[in-house]
């Protein structure tokens, strides 16, 4: 065991194009197969929906006579009477509603099946460039290459990059802006500009505190220029043009803000700051309003979701962040290591600082957060370099290795065993504490397994169905083809109903007695022996 680290070198070193390759073909892969097994989440209706409002916009001031009002939907909303027009996240609902357009696609579970696969190939892509930024501050590909695999073996965020349409996109988009923030450092060209100025642009449009990525970006770009004395005009030149782009970019794909920019974006930032959907969270086993969230929600949800071996590394990259920030006699070189290091660590204070400070609706664990995912996964390799640079003698690297590895297979034994259901996934820690006390399937995606059950191994033509939780079944509804859907009837009598579904989302059902009287289980999805999901079928 003790020669690992000295065979995995050698091994490596000889195979690198063809594990790198490996590795990528493998995930997408994954991804390919994987697909088809998501339902559909309850905020995804709505973000279809929104995305044709605002092409129906588009279409009435540049080609009225073929608006989605008027050729597709008389009942559309108009951008200006739609009480949400301020969300972001247009630019992207739009495209998606215009391939849908284009490509004639009519059933609705193809619809959001071309939701998901556009939705994963973003995040896919984005893992590309998550490699060459690991690449230009580690300077070594291995550490590269794990970096991705962090990334994908992170259950909740592989399972979101098939449906979650603004928080994986959001990160997805940091990670292109990065890349190209560090490519306009040592290349202040005008193609890189561009480049970086339109995925700013775009995590704006996602969420609107992408605002906060270009403010920091420029900052960095003045201190490091000034600390190697450029001349000051020529400094304001190069921030100015990717600011002005930004701006016109931003403008541009995001339709709310043409016909009064400054005040509607002011609008949507403070409201979606401040955002109340009226909900609820399930938090250490008490029901609490998401506008009442503690402080201390999103750092418990972080430690308790994301995997063990990830949080150990990431405390000692947060060692070795202290002992350079100790260290260094300027704030900044001219160095990606350095660059990388020290904003990720003001990424996560000003993001995890601000969320608490102003005390932030947060709803459904941290997944509006998940932007800053990829700087937490920064500082977990930075970790591994200092603990593997720190021991200098090779059993002790052979050890640490063989741990990491049995760490990783592990996290991704778990996610093939429990697939498709990574979004419920629970660290030791979490476990624990026990995932009964926190929220489980908020998205309602489990209701699209039983669906399938029923159809499977129930014999009927049509059944009446009722849904028990505060998450609607209506949605998953659309995870089946036309035909199996129309065997479905939802009622809203209990008493009437064949089948009774639930995903245990701040379920205020209570089964007594009398109700196993009148019910069997039908089945019950499983995952880390917490039941998420049951149907039961009425007693005749």
């Amino acid at each position: 065991m003790f020669g690992i680290y000295n065979y995995f070198n050698s091994f490596c070193n000889k195979f690198r194009k063809l594990i790198i390759s490996v590795v990528f073909i493998l995930i997408a892969l994954v991804s390919i197969f994987n697909v088809n097994n998501y339902g559909v989440a309850q905020d995804e209706y709505f973000s279809r929906s929104f995305g044709f409002i605002n092409l129906n916009y588009v279409g009435s001031i540049f080609v009225p006579e073929q608006t989605i009002k008027a050729k597709f939907d008389k009942n559309i909303p108009d951008l200006n009477d739609f009480s949400h027009n301020y969300y972001s996240g247009a630019i992207f609902d739009s495209v998606l509603g215009f391939m849908e357009i284009f490509f004639d696609i009519k059933d609705k579970k193809n619809q959001f099946f071309l939701r998901h696969i556009f939705i994963n190939s973003f995040f896919y892509l984005s893992l590309i460039f998550f490699y060459k930024i690991c690449g230009k501050v580690f300077r070594d590909w291995r550490i590269s290459i794990l970096g991705v695999l962090f990334l994908v073996l992170s259950p909740r965020i592989f399972a979101d990059s098939f449906y979650n349409n603004k928080d994986i996109v959001f990160m997805s988009s940091n990670i292109f802006s990065l890349f190209f923030f560090l490519e306009y450092l040592k290349y202040p060209k005008i193609k890189n500009a561009v480049m970086l100025s339109f995925f700013i642009s775009l995590a704006i449009c996602f969420r609107v505190m992408g605002v906060l990525f270009p403010i920091i970006y420029f900052v960095f770009y003045i201190l490091i220029n000034l600390n190697l004395k450029n001349n000051v005009n020529d400094l304001v030149k190069k921030i100015v043009i990717p600011l002005f782009l930004s701006l016109l970019f931003t403008y541009i794909m995001w339709p709310y803000l043409w016909e009064n920019p400054i005040q509607n974006f002011y609008n949507s930032y403070f409201k979606m700051k401040q955002f109340d959907h009226g909900g609820q969270n399930l938090y250490f086993g008490n029901i609490i309003k998401s506008s009442q969230t503690p402080w201390h929600y999103p750092l418990i949800w972080i430690l308790i979701t994301t995997p063990i071996i990830y949080i150990g590394l990431f405390f000692c990259g947060v060692l070795k962040s202290i002992k350079e920030i100790s260290t260094s006699k300027i704030l900044l070189n001219h160095n990606n290591a350095n660059i990388v290091l020290y904003y990720s660590l003001l990424i996560l204070i000003l993001s995890l600082g601000a969320v608490i400070l102003l005390d932030s609706t947060l709803f459904n664990g941290w997944r509006h957060l998940y932007f800053i995912y990829p700087f937490i996964i920064f500082l977990v390799l930075f970790g591994l370099d200092f603990v593997l640079n720190f021991f200098t003698k090779i059993k002790i690297k052979s050890f640490i290795v063989f741990i990491l590895v049995l760490g990783l297979m592990d996290i991704a034994i778990w996610m093939k065993h429990n697939n498709p259901y990574q979004y419920v996934f629970f660290n030791t820690i979490g476990k624990k504490i026990n995932p009964k006390n926190f929220d489980l399937d908020y998205w309602g995606l489990s209701y699209y397994q039983n669906l399938k059950y029923l159809l499977e191994y129930e014999n009927f033509s049509t059944a009446k169905i009722w849904n028990s939780s505060t998450t609607k079944l209506f949605y998953s509804l659309f995870s089946l083809h036309e035909k199996d859907r129309q065997k479905f009837v939802e009622t809203k009598n209990a008493e009437d109903a064949d089948y009774w579904i639930t995903n245990y989302y701040l379920d205020k059902t209570i089964y007594d007695e009398n109700f196993f009287l009148k019910y069997s289980l039908v089945n019950s999805i499983i995952v880390d022996g917490v039941v998420i999901n049951s149907v039961f079928k009425k007693i005749k």
